[in-house]
């Protein structure tokens, strides 16, 4: 039992750590005006990634002796994600609702301008910004937020952990108990 409480306080842990570095990098990219800069979102994908190696590298040799199967693995880097997720996605519903509302608004005009470079019809670009505008409130982007850096998270999860994972000896850990 007092496993399965160390999985969870660690996975909530983890998660708030990682939540707020997205967030601390998110707010630097913003007072530096770089926002909808391009190539500056990869760098959030890079904590990511490197957020889910480091936790799941320290929980296994930390909290389990150095042996982590697949599947605890991918349990908590899933765990740490959904908790790192939801904490950029109430960060990005008080950004957008709050700090900065006007920012939707921009990400809405850089659309459409890459749209009439691209040569679409004025009919089109504006049905396409109607219905982009039903999409990109302060909830929906937050939504939006949430389910992208889960599954986003899910996914270097999967990968990470198999790399990550380390079986024990099972030979020697059955014999441990006998004689």
């Amino acid at each position: 039992m007092e496993e399965k409480n160390n999985f969870w306080k660690s996975a909530v842990n983890y998660g708030a750590i990682l939540g707020f570095s997205l967030i601390i990098f998110s707010t630097i990219v913003y007072l530096l005006d770089l926002t909808y800069a391009s190539g500056v979102n990869w760098l959030s994908y890079i904590i990511l990634v490197g957020g889910i190696i480091l936790i799941l590298k320290n929980y296994r040799d930390k909290h389990l002796n150095g042996i982590m199967s697949y599947s605890t693995g991918l349990g908590m880097g899933t765990v740490v994600s959904v908790v790192a997720a939801l904490i950029v996605a109430i960060y990005l519903f008080i950004q957008f609702k709050y700090v900065d509302p006007d920012l939707i608004e921009q990400a809405m005009r850089m659309q459409e301008e890459k749209m009439l470079e691209k040569g679409m019809p004025e009919e089109q670009i504006e049905m396409a910004s109607e219905m982009g505008r039903r999409f990109t409130t302060p909830i929906m982007t937050s939504f939006f937020g949430f389910l992208g850096n889960t599954i986003m998270g899910f996914i270097i999860s999967l990968i990470a952990a198999a790399f990550i994972k380390k079986e024990g000896d099972g030979f020697s850990n059955a014999m441990k108990g006998v004689g």
